[in-house]
């Protein structure tokens, strides 16, 4: 998917960038991005494979985008966008009891979809209570692209 504020690896050196990316045709793409420093705009092509889109959440060492492969709860999966929404994909089902279990049952009574291989990034930040960013409960390990091999058998 090539749109929105995503990144992607550069074609020319590999190196990651960040910024608004738009499609060139189908088998290129672009990602254009405001340099710190002085505010000016650069644009680098950027394998289409690798884009991600932002999900609009972030974890303790910065903002998530598909294809990052997390860990929640002694589980793992990788944040993908299913049916309009962002959230965790894994191999094996969700353990919703375990997820359920963590919530502060003073506050509320968690409220999960319970899709079998799911779960919303949004209904983790709901269900245990985010005033902010970042999201606590996930953590990044790596990427598709760069930690293939943190997967485990994943299977997308």
């Amino acid at each position: 998917m090539c749109e929105n504020f995503s990144r992607g690896k550069r074609l020319d050196n590999g190196v990651w960038v960040e910024g608004i990316a738009f499609p060139h045709d189908k088998d290129k793409c672009s990602i254009l991005f405001q340099h710190p420093a002085d505010g000016s705009l650069a644009g680098y092509e950027v394998d289409p494979k690798t884009v991600g889109q932002y999900t609009g959440m972030n974890v303790e060492n910065g903002p998530l985008y598909e294809g990052d492969i997390v860990e929640f709860f002694w589980m793992r999966g990788v944040v993908v966008k299913e049916h309009g929404a962002f959230g965790i994909a894994t191999n094996e089902p969700i353990d919703y009891d375990l997820l359920a279990s963590e919530v502060d049952e003073s506050m509320r009574y968690a409220r999960f979809c319970r899709c079998d291989n799911f779960v919303s990034l949004w209904e983790l930040f709901w269900n245990y209570e985010q005033d902010d960013y970042p999201l606590f409960e996930v953590r990044r390990l790596g990427n598709v692209h760069d930690n293939p091999n943190l997967l485990r058998g994943y299977k997308k």
